[in-house]
């Protein structure tokens, strides 16, 4: 389990959790009123910072939207005030939420894991960093070798090994339980490496069966397995991985 929990939320940690609630929402519309073109406009696209109203563009759909399903999440955890559906051709696609939610993660998680990553390496004391789907961004220690994630639904995690970033079977189960969950994806931290899994499009059978392969794979030849991963950067049909040092 973890000993001590300490608070770290912020507008980046809010933010993702934002990003995570619009992809699964974009999601949901385009399958369930298979809509050919959908976007987000989102308030700094216009120079505001604040969160007031969203707006969904779409087109081409068989109907006309008119449920958010998971976009009702940004209501609920006040991410946001409201969205509204009109017909327009404006805002961030898919592909692009992606990127950005991407790029928000590891300018903030991993990277605030990285002095951690020592204490594990000289102490032995695994930390993890957690945001949770309201936005919340929370530190966790945990103990020798050891940092289980609470079971809550997360947008993303990342914790700290003392050296190489080769994930145990208990990191690829606890991946697979945030993706499950509609999460974006997770990292592990050492002082000589980051390693990085993170969705690109929705979890899909192929991916799940990919993450249990990885299992069985890694406990023959982690080295080679994990070379040839990132050598093609694609897990899966919708999973990428890549490595930063």
């Amino acid at each position: 389990m973890f000993r001590r929990e300490v608070e770290v939320t912020s507008t980046w940690s809010l933010k993702l959790a934002l990003y995570n609630h619009l992809i699964n929402g974009l999601e949901s519309v385009i399958a369930e009123y298979e809509c050919g073109d959908i976007s987000i406009v989102l308030p700094w696209t216009h120079g505001s910072q604040e969160l007031s109203e969203l707006i969904v563009c779409y087109s081409k759909c068989s109907e006309v939207p008119y449920e958010g399903f998971e976009l009702n999440n940004i209501v609920k955890y006040k991410l946001a005030d409201r969205y509204e559906f009109r017909q327009c051709y404006e805002g961030l696609h898919l592909d692009e939420l992606y990127s950005q939610a991407l790029d928000l993660y590891l300018r903030n998680v991993p990277s605030y894991l990285r002095s951690y990553s020592i204490r594990t390496a000289l102490e032995g004391i695994e930390y993890m960093l957690v945001v949770l789907q309201n936005g919340r961004a929370v530190l966790l220690e945990g103990e020798r070798n050891k940092v289980v994630i609470p079971s809550v639904k997360t947008v993303a995690s990342a914790h700290t090994h003392p050296k190489n970033c080769i994930p145990s079977p208990h990191d690829i189960r606890s991946l697979a339980n945030i993706l499950l969950d509609g999460g974006l994806g997770a990292s592990i931290v050492s002082p000589d490496c980051i390693l990085t899994i993170f969705r690109s499009g929705p979890f899909t059978e192929d991916d799940y069966l990919a993450l249990t392969s990885l299992i069985k794979n890694l406990k023959k030849n982690p080295v080679d397995e994990l070379g040839q991963l990132l050598a093609r950067g694609v897990l899966g049909k919708n999973l990428r991985i890549m490595m930063h040092y």
